[in-house]
């Protein structure tokens, strides 16, 4: 390794002192290191990760470290995952689901990387949704949520896949779920989890009318196509992450498919495996 890209979120009090511990252990195996800090805030653009797409170009890291929670982890892989860097977060939130490393084993995992130059990956598929004009595009690693300013109303959605007629449902909103997101507002909307390195995703309709319509697992490599009621004039929303918003104003469908790269996850032996979290954060025995 010749140069590390840390990736912090500086409203979480402690990642300082992890910050200092990566520079210790760069200084001491002359790596150099660069930090970008950022701090978690719903947007209504990518603005953010097009910003740390451009400093990061410039740096040509080896790999980044990312500091935070999962909220973290999400916004850095849309960042850096086009960029073909491979990620090694840890899990200095409180949440953190997704990131499979700890700061009690940072250095060791470091270590590792820099003694091992053939690294082994975990990569998971990425979502791409785009308006019918082309005009927007945004990605996500976990989910893209669809529904309506007016939250009082059930939405209407008509559902196709590879242009084969699903159904239309009716509901508070969709979620267009990866398996690395099933575990996230998927799980959370009784949907199904799905082993991340699946090349699947899911749709859950949230409070679906009705009732008997029921979460549907697709292929990734499958293109979903979204229709708003043609008789309601609201735009639709599209929600990336929990993170970025974006309105979509025109009645044109709405593309989902899988985005063109992968997000490269480092693993190393000092990480946990996936089961082991289910069972470290749902209780499992």
């Amino acid at each position: 390794m010749n140069k590390i890209l840390v990736f912090v979120n500086i409203r979480i009090a402690k990642t300082k002192n992890q910050v200092e511990r990566v520079n210790k252990w760069c200084k001491k195996n002359k790596i150099k290191l660069e930090v970008i800090e950022h701090a978690l805030a719903p947007r209504e653009d990518n603005a953010c990760e097009s910003i740390y797409q451009w400093q990061t170009q410039k740096m040509h890291p080896d790999l980044a470290v990312i500091l935070g929670g999962d909220g973290t982890l999400l916004r850095a892989a849309t960042a850096f995952a086009p960029l073909g860097i491979p990620l090694l977060p840890i899990a200095t939130g409180n949440v953190g689901f997704l990131i499979q490393h700890s700061t009690q084993n940072m250095l060791k995992a470091l270590d590792y990387l820099h003694t091992h130059p053939e690294w082994k990956y975990d990569e998971r598929v990425m979502l791409e949704a785009c308006s019918e004009s082309q005009r927007m595009k945004l990605q996500a690693l976990n989910e893209f949520v669809i529904t309506r300013p007016d939250t009082t109303r059930l939405k209407g959605f008509k559902i196709k896949i590879n242009n084969m007629y699903v159904t239309d449902y009716r509901a508070d909103a969709l979620i267009i779920s990866t398996a690395t997101g099933s575990s996230g507002y998927n799980l959370s909307a009784y949907g199904p989890l799905i082993i991340p390195q699946l090349d699947n995703v899911v749709i859950t309709p949230i409070c679906a009318h009705p009732p008997m319509i029921r979460p549907l697992v697709a292929s990734a490599s499958d293109t979903i196509e979204i229709y708003p009621d043609a008789d309601n004039n609201e735009p639709l929303v599209l929600v990336a992450n929990g993170q970025t918003r974006k309105t979509l104003y025109r009645k044109r469908k709405l593309l989902i498919r899988k985005a063109p790269f992968t997000l490269k996850l480092i693993e190393t032996p000092y990480g946990i495996t996936f089961f082991e979290s289910l069972r470290n954060k749902l209780g499992w025995k």
